[in-house]
């Protein structure tokens, strides 16, 4: 169980950047980029606590009505699309039936499970459903197959959105699943948060309709050499100042939201049982087999096609790199103990 604790945000103004930086990491951010870029520190000013970026610039990126993309819809269709081939692939008949009475049908009540986003979740959720009898999470629930726009105008698919945003969220009847009185835990994983944008971008570079939408979209993912560490730190530099500058804080289908984000609101903390993805499979098969169900994971289910393609880690990311995802998720840092 975690708790976590109201932060306030602090803004850095270094040289031609404005960084949106969190209070925790404001001063060792702004040090390294300083020693590392020879970025002057000109100003601090204080800043409203959440999003991560000012409201001033929340404002003028995302209006009252965001715009919506095209670009940012197209990347969403192509997520959920590379999904659900990737359940049929695996025998899935599930696409195509009656959601009704959806929750009834499986064994879902006792222990959901919540997607975030590069974090194992659809392992977890492709296990689940060949399990038997099968037990639906996530993608596999008619729940979530609603799409979303963001407060900054991105698309986000259904089983990507925090619970925090949804637009009905303290309902039972039309809010998030979570809020079912009948589901009795909720279960999550997460991850360190250098590891957890490396995965994103292997599995990008996996696909060619996230290499035409990302250029479309201005993220950089193939503008320098493919599977290097010059591609990978120009990649989440563009997407991390995309974040503090421009608010766009939902891009690429909510993969660099902050976990902390889906797991707490306020006082109330939609995941209790979070789980590390680097303790992954023993802590889920233990979770499983005291909760009753017949699922486990095998130590060499945890492979993933991207990493055999492009093997990077944390090693590969500068000094720069570092400072701005530790500003933009400064509270997973903090309350993830990582």
């Amino acid at each position: 169980m975690f708790s976590m604790a109201s932060t306030a945000s602090e803004r850095c103004v270094c040289r031609s950047h404005v960084r949106a930086l969190s209070q925790l990491a404001f001063i060792s951010a702004c040090s390294r980029l300083q020693a590392v870029q020879g970025i002057t520190l000109s100003a601090v000013h204080n800043l409203h606590e959440a999003p991560v970026v000012p409201v001033a610039l929340r404002e003028e990126s995302a209006p009252s009505k965001p715009k919506v993309s095209r670009a940012s819809k197209e990347f969403a269709d192509e997520s959920a699309n590379a999904a659900r081939q990737r359940a049929v692939g695996k025998g899935s008949s599930w696409f195509g039936h009656d959601p009704g009475n959806d929750m009834d049908r499986y064994k879902v009540y006792g222990l959901q499970f919540m997607h975030i986003p590069k974090n194992a979740g659809s392992l977890i959720e492709d296990i689940g459903h060949a399990a038997t009898p099968s037990v639906n999470w996530g993608l596999y629930l008619a729940a979530f197959w609603d799409q979303s726009t963001m407060p900054d105008g991105n698309i986000c698919n259904g089983w990507h959105v925090p619970p925090k945003y949804h637009f009905d969220k303290d309902s039972i009847e039309n809010g998030p699943l979570y809020n079912d009185p009948r589901i009795e835990d909720v279960f999550c994983f997460v991850r360190d948060p250098f590891e957890r944008a490396i995965s994103e971008y292997t599995y990008l570079l996996t696909q060619n309709w996230a290499k035409t939408l990302s250029a479309e979209l201005g993220t950089g993912l193939t503008e320098k050499p493919e599977c290097t560490p010059e591609g990978l730190n120009f990649f989440l530099k563009t997407v991390m100042m995309m974040i503090v500058d421009d608010g766009q804080r939902f891009i690429h289908d909510c993969h660099f939201v902050p976990q902390t984000d889906y797991i707490f609101d306020g006082d109330k903390q939609w995941c209790n049982k979070v789980l590390k993805v680097s303790r992954m499979p023993h802590n889920f098969n233990k979770l499983m087999k005291h909760q009753g169900y017949n699922i486990s994971i095998g130590d060499d289910e945890r492979k993933n096609d991207s990493k055999k393609q492009c093997s990077m880690t944390a090693d590969d990311l500068d000094d720069s790199t570092k400072s701005l995802m530790q500003a933009v998720y400064a509270a997973d840092f903090a309350h993830l103990e990582f």
